[in-house]
């Protein structure tokens, strides 16, 4: 189980070391969108790398481990349902609930799959059919315990935030998405729009830089979490996959490096890896963390 998670040990100026557990793309799908075992269900889970139909099974096993490991913290790096459900979205914050109640803190940011997602579904025997999505208010209430509360500073325009789970920790949930351009038949658009490539408005990009500057300044350390890939995880990443890939990212990466971030934990491609550029003797490592699924 510890395969599909990373767990990273911070030295915390004059706090000691501190345990935080890195997990992304959990892809949860709530048991209650399967009305009826059919074709459509074993269709997408046949289709799909992912392990669909046993999200909920690991989801369940992965906090049980949690629990054991009892870190101070747990960031969750996107894609946190299959495809933006609002029903897997509520089953989601029942296990985080769960976490909470045992001591641990948990953050989240949204993944491309989280929000205005068109392809939200009930899976009814050999059809599917439209279920109810979230958008980013609703997102923000049923996170409300995990990022998005009173304790968080919020950027207003985009789901980004940054708080203080941990005496001297700064984190910073950066949102890379581009939901506010999905389309939705079933919201009375004219198409189903979909995007997974990521991009940080730049307006939010000041808004990041202002908040790691003020940590820094107060002699705290910073840390950020992001769903779409910092860094190139393989050779031309950016050529042969450009949507995992945050835009503009050696800009990006130059910016959030000097405001003092210097590790960004990330997902979205699935693959657990570690990266690392330079600049001017400084540096910013991007973390990738595998699909939990």
């Amino acid at each position: 189980m510890l395969s599909i998670f990373l767990v990273a040990g911070f030295q915390l100026q004059a706090k000691g070391s501190v345990d935080i557990v890195v997990m992304s793309d959990p892809h949860l799908l709530s048991p209650e969108l399967i009305t009826r075992s059919g074709k459509a269900i074993d269709n997408c889970h046949d289709s799909d790398m992912r392990m669909i139909k046993q999200s909920d099974e690991i989801m369940k096993a992965l906090v049980a481990q949690v629990k054991t490991i009892k870190p101070r913290l747990l960031l969750i790096t996107g894609d946190i349902t299959k495809d933006g459900e609002l029903l897997s979205h509520k089953r989601m914050v029942c296990y985080l609930d769960q976490l909470q109640t045992a001591g641990i803190k948990t953050l989240v940011i949204p993944g491309n799959h989280d929000i205005k997602n068109p392809f939200a579904k009930y899976f009814d025997g050999d059809k599917t059919h439209d279920a109810p999505t979230v958008g980013p208010q609703q997102f923000m209430q049923l996170y409300n315990n995990y990022g998005y509360g009173s304790s968080s500073r919020l950027d207003t325009a985009s789901l980004s935030y940054a708080c203080e789970p941990i005496p001297g920790l700064v984190v910073i949930g950066i949102d890379s998405n581009r939901y506010e351009d999905h389309r939705l038949k079933s919201q009375g658009d004219s198409a189903d729009v979909y995007h997974n490539d990521g991009r940080v408005k730049p307006e939010t990009v000041q808004w990041i830089t202002q908040q790691a500057q003020q940590a820094r300044a107060q002699g705290k350390q910073v840390i950020a979490l992001m769903h779409h890939h910092l860094l190139e995880h393989f050779d031309k990443e950016a050529d042969f996959l450009p949507n995992y890939i945050v835009a503009n990212a050696t800009s990006l990466r130059n910016q959030l490096l000097q405001a003092g971030i210097h590790n960004v934990f990330t997902g979205h491609l699935h693959v657990s890896d570690i990266a690392r550029d330079y600049n001017d003797g400084d540096s910013i490592t991007d973390v990738a963390t595998g699909s939990a699924i």
